[in-house]
């Protein structure tokens, strides 16, 4: 897929269609060129709709990230819409 037709491709699913797109990257160890470009319209829908990544997001030698190391769940807190990690270790 090209950036654009991910972008449109995102645009048409529900927020709960997006967070099964990123759990099923969780398990796709393989890495080729267009990975990079479809998780980075994945993040910018996530960010579009005001779904926070507070959880999975961090800075890396100057640089913006996202954990791939756990899959996640959507949930409602006091601030809006945020992904959280699953894993045995969150309260």
């Amino acid at each position: 897929m090209q950036k654009s037709a991910d972008r449109f491709y995102f645009k048409e699913k529900s927020d709960f269609e997006l967070v099964n797109d990123f759990n099923r990257e969780i398990y796709n160890h393989g890495w080729i060129q267009k990975k990079p470009e479809f998780l980075t319209c994945l993040w910018e829908e996530f960010k579009a709709r005001e779904i926070s990544l507070e959880h999975i997001e961090f800075i890396d030698n100057g640089q913006r990230c996202y954990s791939l190391k756990y899959p996640v769940f959507l949930t409602i807190r006091d601030h809006g819409k945020v992904v959280v990690p699953i894993r045995n270790d969150y309260h």
